[in-house]
């Protein structure tokens, strides 16, 4: 990749890091493409998590040569449909009857529906429900507790920044125990180099592990997808 192999350490930091950072700052941090920090995650089966991956759509939207501008609605251009509203009581066949109504709820909606203020657990976060928006995101609807009090006492987070523990205790959700880095300081923060020697060699081992268990099951679903399939004939008659 790049004309040049991946050492231990830079496979263990982006198997640390790629999951919450940008990975355009990956790819600054070490000196490599942002494709090859791609074709890295895939062959590690690394994802983004949602609230990366939405904090990465908000930054490329506000670069002005970003494609999705050309499918946003332009300063003074008037929808078609502004103002019209169908006729009163329109449904086209059985539409009224099978349609959801407002505020209704019904199935696993309804089983799994809490209200604001409710906190849960999400990817070893505690996250609250700050507004109940249906057919978003949870996101959108949730927010993590630390940052959310951050927020109330300390103000809105500033771009490229994110709320850490300062004892790495993700169920202290205390202002005392919350600090704001840099995503850049929080990816040297995260790196193998700042651990002892025994936690790095086991970093180091678990990172082979889960390469070896990620190529093991490429392996098998390849040559899965190249064995022929037998005929249903020929296995009968082995059956009997």
């Amino acid at each position: 990749m790049n004309g040049r192999f991946w050492s231990p350490d830079e496979v263990d930091l982006v198997m640390a890091c790629y999951e919450f950072t940008p990975t355009r700052e990956l790819a600054e941090l070490t000196g490599r493409s942002m494709s090859s920090i791609y074709r890295l995650a895939n062959l590690l089966d690394l994802h983004k998590s949602p609230e990366c991956i939405a904090e990465q759509a908000r930054v490329e939207m506000r670069r002005p040569d970003h494609g999705g501008r050309r499918c946003q609605f332009q300063k003074g251009i008037v929808p078609h449909n502004k103002g019209k509203k169908m006729p009163a009581g329109w449904a086209p066949g059985r539409m009224r009857e099978t349609q959801f109504k407002k505020g209704e709820r019904s199935g696993k909606a309804a089983e799994h529906w809490m209200a604001i203020g409710a906190k849960r657990k999400i990817e070893g976060y505690l996250y609250i429900k700050i507004s109940d928006i249906p057919n978003v995101p949870y996101t959108v609807n949730w927010k993590p507790m630390h940052v959310r009090l951050w927020e109330d006492k300390r103000g809105p987070v500033p771009a490229g920044h994110v709320v850490v523990f300062k004892d790495g205790n993700r169920d202290r959700v205390k202002i005392s125990n919350l600090q704001l880095i840099s995503r850049a300081d929080l990816m040297r923060r995260n790196t193998i180099h700042n651990l002892p020697e025994p936690l790095k060699e086991l970093i180091r081992l678990n990172g082979a592990i889960k390469r070896t268990i990620t190529m093991r099951r490429k392996k098998d679903a390849e040559e899965q997808n190249e064995r022929p399939a037998q005929s249903p004939v020929r296995n009968a008659r082995k059956a009997e």
